[in-house]
């Protein structure tokens, strides 16, 4: 997600930090009133615009914010916690030119302290990416890192929690982990947990918790100027050109899964109704100083998998702004058209997706892609249990 960083830089650029207030949303009173603890005290009191420089920043959340699969294994650290050199708080971390802007020309770069985590729940976020203390540059320490004393949040959450990974398996990959779900029921099951009254109230419960602790951290005066940045989940596909409606993703050997555009198209759907929810959370907190970045999913016009022009099945191009399935994780490089890395994902480098699973799940006994058919897949195989 290469241009993520734009992006969110621009948004804050133009909703927030120096010196702005917060975009308003019209919104429900009873909402107002079930708002994010502690709101209703007659002690609390409201955000407030902040008066000093951005001189520390956290990264929260999941694996949209970590930075999972930006730019190859070895752009990768913090172990499970996979987050990327490219993840868009690093890149943040090193843009002297938009903290300039934000800062009334000051280009010192803030400090970051990068807690987010690939595979979070927002129940996690509160749990886990929160703990007091001071400042420690320590991004390559997976949990318990000190919160430090930010002015600002950056954080993405919720897609854990509502299963979307869960779908695309389902729906596109077809890991045989899930060959006892279908892609109608994965996709039900999201949608089921994205209309519940318990994921709202968990989102909220974890947007306040880090309202709250960068209150208490102290690094925002008055504190509460404290800002929590909330970034959407961006949508995957052109869900028009057909082009791509014969082109199969599947990671093992049954039933192809096809990205039709009516697939394409309810997964675009999902990611919406994902991102429809978590601004309505964003109201019910924004008393908090919690703040939308949008324009995001606009960004990636044009750049998404299956654009016209881009539906040869691997699809790793330098125009496409994702990561697929083919894209080799041994490099760094961008795919084809990469200015800085042109040709290190040449076919004869990319490394097999499917004999790499092999591999994983069967270690050390040499099982091959050639052993493996409709008849005798590898999820029936002794071992795979």
């Amino acid at each position: 997600m290469m241009l993520l960083i734009e992006a969110a830089l621009l948004s804050l650029a133009f909703q927030v930090t120096a010196r702005a207030t917060p975009r308003l949303h019209a919104r429900d009173d009873n909402a107002a009133k079930s708002s994010a603890r502690g709101t209703s005290s007659p002690t609390f009191v409201p955000y407030v615009q902040p008066t000093q420089k951005i001189e520390e920043f956290i990264a929260l959340g999941d694996s949209y914010t970590a930075g999972t699969g930006s730019n190859g294994q070895f752009e990768a650290f913090a172990g499970d916690a996979a987050r990327g050199r490219r993840a868009y708080p690093m890149q943040m971390a090193t843009n002297a030119e938009r903290w300039a802007s934000l800062n009334g020309g000051d280009r010192t770069l803030p400090r970051l302290s990068f807690h987010a985590y690939t595979g979070d729940l927002s129940t996690d976020v509160s749990a886990k990416q929160l703990k007091p203390g001071d400042f420690a540059d320590d991004k390559v320490v997976r949990r318990n890192q000190p919160f430090g004393k930010p002015q600002v949040a950056v954080m993405t959450l919720g897609g854990n929690d509502m299963g979307l990974s869960n779908v695309l398996s389902a729906c596109i990959y077809r890991a045989w982990s899930v060959f006892d779900q279908t892609c109608d029921d994965a996709i039900a099951e999201a949608q089921a947990t994205i209309d519940s009254a318990a994921l709202f109230n968990h989102l909220t419960s974890a947007m306040a918790d880090v309202a709250y602790a960068g209150r208490d951290a102290g690094g925002a005066s008055p504190r509460e100027s404290f800002q929590t940045y909330v970034l959407s989940y961006v949508s995957f596909f052109n869900d028009q050109d057909p082009k791509c409606d014969t082109i199969s993703w599947n990671l093992t050997w049954g039933p192809r899964a096809l990205l039709t555009t009516t697939l394409r198209r309810r997964l675009n759907v999902l990611v919406e109704n994902a991102n429809a929810l978590i601004e309505k959370v964003v109201q019910n907190t924004e008393m908090l100083g919690v703040i939308s970045v949008d324009g995001l999913d606009e960004l990636y016009n044009g750049h998404r998998f299956c654009e016209p022009g881009h539906t040869e099945t691997r699809m790793i191009d330098h125009k496409t702004w994702f990561w697929s399935r083919y894209s080799n994780y041994k490099s760094s490089s961008e795919g084809k058209g990469d200015p800085t890395d042109a040709n290190a994902s040449d076919d004869q480098q990319i490394e097999s997706a499917e004999q790499a699973i092999l591999d994983f799940v069967f270690p050390g006994q040499n099982r091959t892609v050639s052993e493996t058919s409709i008849e005798s897949p590898p999820w029936t195989w002794p071992g795979a249990e």
